[in-house]
């Protein structure tokens, strides 16, 4: 019975950013404090790189979250984490395991549901990762996202004696997956935004952890998908049915857990947010939300992407970001 479960620093414990400390720090000197809280968020993944490596049994980390966690540059990081101990790690995405569009299974609407775990190729994720655990090689399939198609055997990789794959993605908890490679051949970490943004009583919510990360989403969704807000609002309602069928039922599985809450997150996201808040009209079904969003960033003061570090996790969404799949 796994009982490894870690908390190794207080962001974790970080149930809440009041406004007005937020805005006091967004004006003082926001390049500061923001490279204060990357520096505790990277102890936890240096953290998790010696761990892991000094196990000498490890050989996949499952890192899973929902939508907008941070989960593409949080692997990134560990795998160079890794890299600095001498030894050699990849990064791998679940949605290289993806079904051809055709083989998804549909919602009830007649969409692609994305969001359930069979929609990956199970048989060859399977293949690869017993490959990876018991031989400490596989050769990788790459799912093309523009004709979605995948590429069977795309990428051939070797571990080296105490090497790594990061596999990240929204089912890395699920026991389906982790049911595939013996217990001690991997650990399992979780991340999300675990903060929410308060007014200065603690109490009142401005933004939820959930606002966050569909704040995120829609700048992400715009700058690197050329995707309006209308349609990031028409996805997230099945993302979060998703999240709550296929994630949160196995968060407790976790290893250990990372609080991917930046504390100027609404400062930040508010350079782009704004434009794209404000050019969806009355009409538009999302309207209402778009609107309260909004009102609610009017709160905060606007952290220009200029005191963002290249490394950062908010460059996930909001661009520049050091690392690319």
């Amino acid at each position: 019975m796994r009982n490894t479960r870690e908390i190794t620093d207080d962001l974790y414990r970080i149930t809440s950013y009041r406004k007005s400390h937020v805005n006091k720090r967004a004006l003082e000197d926001p390049k500061k404090y923001l490279n204060e809280w990357e520096h505790r968020y990277e102890s936890i993944l240096k953290f998790i790189a010696k761990k892991v490596v000094s196990s000498k049994d490890i050989r996949i980390i499952l890192l899973a979250g929902p939508s907008s966690s941070g989960k593409t540059t949080t692997a990134h990081k560990i795998s160079e984490q890794i890299k600095l101990l001498g030894e050699n790690a990849y990064v791998i995405s679940a949605d290289d395991f993806y079904l051809c569009k055709k083989d998804i299974p549909l919602l009830e609407n007649g969409n692609p549901d994305f969001e359930n775990i069979t929609s990956l190729d199970l048989p060859l994720l399977e293949k690869c990762l017993s490959e990876i655990a018991e031989k400490g090689e596989t050769y990788l399939p790459h799912y093309n996202m523009a004709t979605e198609e995948r590429i069977i055997e795309h990428k051939k990789i070797t571990l080296s004696e105490n090497g790594v794959v990061i596999l990240e993605g929204l089912h890395c908890l699920n026991p389906i997956i982790s049911n595939m490679i013996p217990e001690k051949s991997y650990y399992k970490v979780y991340i999300s935004v675990m903060s929410d943004f308060t007014d200065d009583d603690r109490k009142t919510i401005i933004f939820s952890k959930k606002d966050i990360r569909l704040m995120r989403r829609m700048v992400r969704d715009y700058t690197f998908r050329n995707s309006s807000v209308e349609f990031t609002f028409k996805l997230w309602s099945d993302v979060c049915k998703g999240e709550e069928l296929y994630i949160d039922p196995f968060i407790d599985l976790a290893d250990i857990y990372i609080n991917s809450a930046s504390p100027l997150d609404p400062c930040v996201l508010k350079e782009k947010e704004e434009a794209l808040l404000n050019g969806v009209t009355p009409d538009k079904v999302c309207f209402e939300k778009c609107d309260s969003l909004r009102k609610r960033l009017s709160l905060y003061e606007k952290v220009s992407s200029d005191s963002v570090c290249e490394k950062s996790i908010l460059r996930e969404f909001i661009g520049g970001s050091h690392f690319s799949r």
